[in-house]
């Protein structure tokens, strides 16, 4: 059996896991394995990047979601985001357009 690399991410970013269980109810298990292997696996911008506390992971679209994930933070310290692609309109919980 293929070790899990991310098996860490619940225990260190648990708001950050609990926000993508949450996307994984509202867009599909696919949706979100996908967002995360071009945003993460891949570092395709815009796909998918988390934050919680100090610890990031994925590729932002850009700097703007970024710095307002900060500001955000500097007021609320455990703020959390989770920010994915959408998915497409004809297809919620479908496939991925790269």
């Amino acid at each position: 059996m293929k070790e899990n690399r991310w098996s860490w991410l619940p225990a260190f970013m648990p708001g950050v896991a609990a926000l993508m269980a949450e996307k994984r109810k509202a867009h599909g298990a696919a949706w979100v394995s996908e967002c995360w292997k071009q945003g993460v696996t891949l570092g395709r911008p815009g796909h998918f990047w988390a934050a919680e506390g100090p610890l990031t992971i994925g590729t932002p679209l850009d700097a703007d979601v970024m710095v307002k994930f900060y500001a955000l933070q500097a007021k609320y310290p455990q703020a959390v985001v989770v920010d994915l692609a959408k998915p497409p309109a004809a297809s919620p919980g479908g496939g991925h357009v790269a």
